[in-house]
C-alpha cells in the first residue's frame, strides 16, 4: 500500500491509503486543482525520481521545497520524462532543490505564470513562448536557458551560462551574479539592468 498526504492551503492534511500504483506522487500533486500544492523534501541527499510525464501544472501555487546544504540539494530527477508545463496561471516555486534530468524542466505557455527559484539548481531550460515572470534569489544555479524570461534578482549569489539570458530579461537589484565556470567569456543577456 501507498499512502499520500495532500495539504490545501488553510486546511488539514488529508492522508489516504491506498492499493496498487496511483501514478507517480509528483505528477499527482502537480495536477491536483488546489489552490496550493507542496511537495517537501526532509533532507538535502534525498532524490526523487519521476517515473510519468508529469503534465499540465493545476493553476494556483505548487512550492517543490527542498533541502540546500552548501553545493548539496534535495533533486527531482525527471528521467527524461517531460517536465512542468506552466499553461495556467500558476506560481511555480523550485526552493532548496535541483531539476535535473531532462533538457527541458519547465514549459511555460501562459503569461501570468511566475517561476520562483531561491536556493536552486536548475540543470536544464525553462524554454516559453510568451514572456513570463521569474524571480531569483538565494544561492542559484542556472545551467541552462530561462527562454523569454522577464527575470528580477533580488538577493544571493547567480551562477548562469553564456546563453541562459540570451531571449530574456535579468534585472539585478541585489546580489552576486557570476558564471558557472567562473571564467569571463562573451554572455549574450537580450536586456540587463542593475540597481
Amino acid at each position: 500500500n501507498d499512502s499520500i498526504g495532500i495539504v490545501e492551503s488553510g486546511s488539514e492534511t488529508f492522508d489516504a491509503e491506498v492499493s496498487g500504483s496511483m501514478g507517480d506522487t509528483l505528477m499527482l500533486v502537480n495536477q491536483a486543482e488546489l489552490p496550493t500544492r507542496n511537495f517537501n523534501f526532509t533532507t538535502e541527499n534525498d532524490v526523487y525520481t519521476v517515473t510519468q510525464d508529469l503534465g499540465t501544472t493545476s493553476s494556483g501555487a505548487l512550492n517543490i521545497v527542498g533541502v540546500a546544504d552548501g553545493e548539496n540539494r534535495s533533486t527531482v530527477d525527471l528521467s527524461d520524462f517531460t517536465g512542468f508545463e506552466l499553461a495556467d496561471e500558476t506560481v511555480l516555486t523550485i526552493k532548496g532543490a535541483k531539476l535535473t534530468g531532462n533538457e527541458t524542466l519547465v514549459t511555460v505557455s501562459n503569461a501570468n505564470a511566475v517561476v520562483n527559484l531561491e536556493d536552486a539548481y536548475m540543470d536544464g531550460n525553462v524554454v516559453s513562448t510568451t514572456v513570463y515572470n521569474a524571480n531569483i534569489s538565494g544561492d542559484t544555479t542556472l545551467g541552462g536557458t530561462l527562454d523569454n524570461a522577464n527575470a528580477t534578482m533580488t538577493s544571493g549569489t547567480l551562477k548562469f551560462n553564456p546563453n541562459t539570458f540570451e531571449n530574456a530579461t535579468l534585472n539585478v537589484q541585489s546580489g552576486r551574479v557570476s558564471t558557472n565556470d567562473e571564467v569571463i567569456d562573451n554572455y549574450t543577456i537580450g536586456t540587463l539592468t542593475s540597481n
